[in-house]
């Protein structure tokens, strides 16, 4: 069995211009339904998360999400977190985002 290698890359140029290979960690799989709108500048989620927890993510338009917050504990929040975000609007992903780092 392969490990699969990621890289992340400009799609218009084809080049990392700075992004490179995807290293440490955690990648899963979502619903490209989740994935466009996690690709979208305003995603409830991420930006609630992103107020609260310092994280690196990167999204393919194939449902693949890459996760790295620097802790295994912070990452497992973030992935929890976009993949419970599936089904929320934006009021209830800032709740969620909330609850889960204990913060009412």
């Amino acid at each position: 069995m392969m490990d699969p290698e990621l890289e992340c890359f400009n799609s218009h140029t084809g080049k990392s211009e700075g992004y490179g290979e995807l290293t440490h960690g955690f990648t899963f799989k979502c619903s490209l339904g989740l994935a466009r709108r996690l690709l979208s500048a305003k995603a409830p989620v991420l930006s609630a998360l992103g107020e609260q927890v310092p994280f690196e993510a990167a999204v393919g338009v194939n449902g693949r999400v890459w996760v790295n917050a620097g802790t295994p504990e912070k990452t497992i929040l973030v992935v929890n977190a976009i993949k419970n975000s599936e089904y929320l609007d934006t009021k209830q992903s800032k709740q969620m985002v909330r609850e889960l780092l204990g913060k009412q």
